[in-house]
């Protein structure tokens, strides 16, 4: 039993396909192209200071790297810090540094320079909370302590400056901390991001899924399946005895014996329980499918799941009886009650008919209108 939901579609523009599709070129390219010396002296000319002994001469490929930043490993503790680079990475092979090298990422409290007012940068920002309440890491997200500035990777290393919605800040370097939560959200959120996202993850995994990522959507997955396992099992149980759901008030957790039956038997086997412990202790605030909109849509869709293998076990009987009755509720409305009675063929292991079984079951109340 399941409800279908709508895949969601993420919009693309010809320029971010246009990236996406250049990029990819630059990525196959770069193990098959050899230095030229031309290309060796444009790069020692357009190199930073801090860089002084980059070198591009040589056609093997671990000589050149070796040479190139022998200097920075041997003398930074975070080697791909924003701050050893100039503001534009454009070849190849420095962003392939960078991507195996690991991203300045300082934790441990710092060492974060305070501001003026105080403030500074902070490890939590690594990671987010999402509505279910799992941890969830922003691998984009790196701080120099060259620059004592936060910056993202991904656009840092294959963003596109000229492309609309472009955040230079984030590439050069964010030190807003009064305002770093707000900033954060909304370079994570926009289209641009997510697309030079999606570059650095063709590069760094060769078009296959992050598997920290992938472990993650599985383990919130397997979560909520159990959630939901669980929430199913207690409404059945409520509606084969016929007993209400909803009490006088329903607040998970409160303990106070105002809840109805269905939050009770929540708060009952969360105590033996660590899936649904888990849930109460995330609090009303978060995603719990505890709330009557959801508690009936649950009854509603087993309603609808009872009803349909009823009538295909009607349909598949040699013949059956309709038994048609009317009564008023308290409301003095007239309804028609129907029932229905038919005989299933019960078969032996082999298919043989071996047993005739009549069965009687109401299907549904109308309303009867003159």
């Amino acid at each position: 039993m399941s409800k279908k939901i709508p895949s969601g579609t993420i919009p693309c523009e010809n320029k971010s396909e246009i990236i996406i599709k250049s990029v990819n070129t630059e990525v196959y390219s770069e193990q098959s192209v050899e230095l030229s010396s031309v290309d060796s002296e444009k790069s020692e000319e357009s190199a930073p200071e801090m860089l002084s002994c980059c070198s591009y001469k040589g056609t093997n490929q671990n000589e050149s790297f070796d040479i190139v930043f022998k200097n920075i490993i041997e003398t930074s503790s975070n080697p791909t810090d924003i701050g050893h680079f100039k503001e534009i990475v454009l070849d190849a092979q420095t962003k392939r540094f960078i991507i195996e090298n690991g991203h300045s990422r300082p934790k441990a409290k710092g060492p974060f320079a305070k501001n003026s007012d105080g403030r500074s940068f902070s490890e939590k920002y690594y990671f987010t909370v999402s509505k279910s309440g799992l941890k969830i890491e922003r691998s984009w997200l790196c701080y120099s302590t060259i620059l004592q500035k936060a910056y993202c990777r991904s656009c840092w290393l294959f963003g596109d400056r000229t492309s609309t919605g472009f955040q230079e800040i984030w590439t050069t370097g964010y030190c807003d901390w009064k305002h770093i939560v707000d900033g954060i959200k909304r370079h994570e959120q926009s289209h641009v991001h997510y697309i030079f996202c999606l570059v650095y993850e063709k590069w760094f995994l060769n078009k296959t899924l992050n598997e920290e990522l992938e472990q993650n959507i599985k383990k919130e997955k397997l979560f909520w399946r159990q959630v939901l396992e669980r929430i199913l099992n207690i409404t059945l149980t409520l509606a084969m005895r016929s007993l209400p759901f909803r009490g006088h008030r329903e607040k998970l957790g409160s303990g106070k014996g105002e809840n109805g039956n269905f939050i009770c038997f929540i708060e009952l086997l969360a105590k033996y329980d660590p899936v649904l412990e888990k849930v109460i202790n995330q609090g009303n605030n978060k995603v719990n499918y505890c709330s009557p909109k959801i508690q009936n849509e649950l009854i509603q869709l087993i309603s609808n799941k009872v009803e349909d293998e009823l009538i295909l076990n009607i349909k598949e009987t040699p013949f059956f009886s309709i038994i048609i009755d009317t009564t008023q509720d308290i409301l003095k409305v007239d309804q028609l009650s129907e029932i229905y009675r038919y005989c299933v063929i019960e078969k032996d292991e082999y298919g043989n008919p071996k047993n005739v079984c009549i069965k009687e079951i109401f299907l549904a109340f109308h309303e009867v209108v003159d």
